[in-house]
């Protein structure tokens, strides 16, 4: 018995729609292809960017030469035990990494006035100092406590001594988040 071939015939219509979707399929793929390529330029110029800016911050903590041991230092000398600040019975200031902790004990006469203003003069003198000792940091103007604070986070505490255990009792408890505006005590 002989095999009869069946002849499909397929309309020109049929064939110029596959032939238009085939098109736009290789045509799309094509285009996505160069966003991938696009996007992995992108992404290698930004990693590249990057890894420079990383680089430059580790060279740059490297060339840093401010002192904060030093700075610190020069304030605690300022502050405890001076004539011209009568109220503070102690003082402590540490520094580790980029955490600044200020603790200040008061006189229980001592009011959140005179805390605040007490704060602000400690604030400026370690801005100051922090200049002094690396001039890339700007000093403390009326706004700001120097350009040292938009790198660093600030704990500052002004108690009473008969309230140094109580924190909600103190007369001044604020963290300062990497800035040097001088409304963050507000």
């Amino acid at each position: 018995m002989k095999k009869k071939l069946v002849k499909l015939t397929i309309p020109k219509e049929i064939k110029g729609i596959f032939l238009v979707v085939v098109i736009m399929l290789f045509v799309t793929s094509c285009s996505s292809n160069n966003d991938i390529s696009k996007n992995k330029d992108n992404e290698t110029n930004t990693n590249e960017t990057i890894s420079k800016d990383v680089d430059s911050t580790e060279n740059f903590k490297k060339d840093d030469k401010t002192d904060f041991d030093a700075i610190v230092k020069d304030i605690i000398l300022e502050y405890k035990n001076n004539e011209k600040y009568p109220m503070i019975e102690d003082f402590t200031i540490s520094m580790f990494s980029e955490d600044l902790t200020i603790n200040i004990i008061v006189n229980d006469d001592t009011d959140k006035t005179e805390a605040k203003e007490l704060a602000i003069s400690v604030l400026n003198s370690f801005g100051s100092s922090a200049s002094n000792y690396n001039s890339r940091y700007i000093e403390p103007s009326k706004n700001s406590f120097g350009s040292v604070f938009k790198e660093i986070e600030t704990h500052i505490g002004v108690a009473p001594l008969s309230k140094v255990d109580s924190k909600k009792e103190w007369l001044l408890n604020k963290v300062i988040f990497f800035t040097d505006n001088t409304d963050s005590l507000n």
